[in-house]
């Protein structure tokens, strides 16, 4: 399981949100531990096409090969099943994600899911092409809303970038990493944390727990 350690933390500002706020409390007698999370919660619109986002936008410094370590800690919380449903967490090129499956688009490296995903993903694109997605299995369920996952990127110097994801409700853990179809220096990426309900006309909800990035040298 991954976690946080120490090192320069150069970032973790949240200044983009799309959605209505919803700071929740940890609620310590609850059965699942989701629940007994302090967390930040966005509620999207509930009509189709509607998305909730974190972001940062008061830098764009991330990119291959400069030795980064990033963590994000989330929850996929909606209130009911919004058969639609796809979502983003990680790095990409833009500020936000429009109304589309996150595996159409270019410049971006993370854990996601389409439309019609049952699994957590690793979706990753250069500018070029198809993204390449690869299932993380069924210990990482995409719309569930009691899992909750964190997730550590390291932005490694040979140019790969290794992802370790971290079910927090069942304990389950992979480890991918990622040396293809991924640009170099020459693309800058931002902080995205995003969840859209696709053509389905209920609202979706997204919970951040944790982000941090952390460079490891200079």
């Amino acid at each position: 399981m991954p976690t946080p350690t120490s090192g320069t933390n150069i970032g973790q500002g949240i200044n983009k949100i799309t959605g209505t706020n919803d700071a929740l409390a940890a609620n310590v007698s609850s059965t699942t531990k989701l629940l007994q999370t302090t967390r930040w919660r966005v509620v999207s619109a509930a009509t189709a096409g509607s998305s909730v986002l974190f972001g940062d936008i008061s830098f764009r410094k991330v990119a291959m090969c400069r030795d980064f370590t990033s963590y994000f800690m989330f929850a996929n919380e909606d209130a009911e099943t919004v058969a639609n449903a796809r979502m983003f967490c990680g790095y990409y090129s833009a500020a936000t994600v429009s109304n589309v499956d996150p595996s159409t688009l270019t410049n971006l490296i993370g854990v996601g899911a389409d439309t019609g995903d049952t699994q957590l993903q690793i979706i990753h694109n250069d500018s070029f092409g198809l993204a390449t997605k690869i299932a993380l299995g069924v210990n990482f369920p995409a719309n569930t809303n009691t899992d909750f996952y964190i997730v550590k990127f390291e932005f490694l110097t040979s140019g790969s970038v290794r992802i370790t994801v971290g079910n927090l409700d069942n304990g389950a853990s992979s480890i991918t990493t990622v040396s293809t179809n991924i640009d170099g220096e020459t693309t800058r990426y931002y902080p995205i944390l995003w969840r859209n309900n696709g053509s389905t006309a209920l609202a979706v909800r997204m919970s951040l727990i944790h982000w941090s990035l952390i460079r490891n040298s200079y």
